[in-house]
């Protein structure tokens, strides 16, 4: 739990340079600067998974029918609620729409209420359900991401849809991304264990599993992009240059989401990138600090200290949940 709980912070830092990354193009860049960035961020994350994938593949062909619904789900999910984020991030600052998107937990705990978490082989069964203090923990973060709504003015209603709309595709996503882990990582350990111990198969496995099924899924998505590039409107080599810094963070971000999915699942996974609030509103500050006020617009100390709080509060959700498992 120790190396889940490390590796799915890593991703909540990650994402926040990302959301950072996002307003800043979209600020920068003239109508249709979301579409774009979309576009242009996928097409090189799919140039990243080329990449990566010849390393971290250890199957045929057929080895990826079996795959292929979570596969399919995690990718169409994330793509829609990754334009629902854009939007919300069009109309609020970063400092807003991370912590709110803390709210896919209460959709995670539901589907956990009456599924069974997806998990690899050689990990304890999970249970279906939560325990008492295990809501007490959901119920918490919900209380503080509330609370962030209050913090610095109402949100726009059009922000208010697009994370609400997010946070539900967002976690159908998260759920098929955590089957898609456990089934490259049982296959991978089926084809090394012909060729080495399972000790050694299964800690190669784990490894390798999160980088193949983040590779897996944006080389998916990339093509993907490849059919809107003509409609994005991207034709300058800038905009290319701009989308890299969003690419890398987002593709970085996804290892370690993956990672962190396969390791504990996707409920308490999702529970610790509510750090990602706490990381938003510190980078923030430090942007504003630092004169950037085109990213970050200032709020005064009384804003900073509540959402401070309202983050902190969100956290502490993550002693909740461990300790009521």
């Amino acid at each position: 739990m120790t190396l889940g709980i490390i590796t799915g912070l890593i991703a909540a830092l990650c994402q926040s340079l990302c959301y950072l990354a996002t307003r800043y193009y979209v600020q920068k860049r003239a109508a249709g600067a979301s579409r774009q960035l979309l576009v242009l961020g996928h097409l090189w994350m799919g140039v990243f998974s080329l990449i990566v994938l010849p390393f971290v593949w250890h199957g045929g062909v057929a080895d990826i029918v079996p795959l292929l619904s979570a596969l399919v789900c995690a990718a169409l999910f994330y793509l829609v609620g990754q334009f629902a984020l854009l939007i919300a991030l069009k109309h609020t600052e970063p400092s807003r729409v991370s912590p709110l998107l803390g709210f896919k937990i209460i959709v995670l705990a539901v589907m956990a209420s009456f599924m069974v978490q997806p998990h690899v082989a050689g990990t304890p069964d999970p249970v279906v359900g939560l325990t008492a203090m295990q809501w007490v923990g959901v119920v918490l973060c919900c209380v503080a991401a509330v609370a962030l709504n209050f913090s610095g003015g109402r949100l726009r209603r059009r922000a208010i849809a697009a994370i609400v709309f997010a946070c539900v595709v967002y976690s159908l996503s998260d759920w098929n991304i955590a089957i898609l882990v456990s089934g490259v990582q049982n296959m991978i350990e089926r084809r090394l264990s012909l060729s080495c111990s399972g000790g050694v198969a299964h800690v190669r496995a784990a490894f390798l599993a999160p980088f193949c099924a983040t590779a897996l899924t944006y080389l998916f998505t990339g093509l993907i992009a490849a059919g809107f590039f003509p409609a994005s409107g991207a034709r300058d080599k800038t905009a290319w240059r701009d989308a890299v810094p969003w690419a890398a963070a987002w593709f970085l971000a996804m290892i370690f989401l993956y990672m962190c999915f396969g390791l504990i699942g996707p409920v308490l996974g999702n529970i610790l990138q509510s750090s990602r609030g706490v990381m938003s509103i510190l980078i923030g500050s430090l942007l504003v600090y630092r004169g950037h006020l085109h990213i970050e617009p200032f709020h005064g100390r009384r804003v900073f200290v509540r959402r401070l709080a309202a983050g902190v509060l969100m956290f502490a959700a993550v002693i909740l949940y461990a300790v009521g498992k």
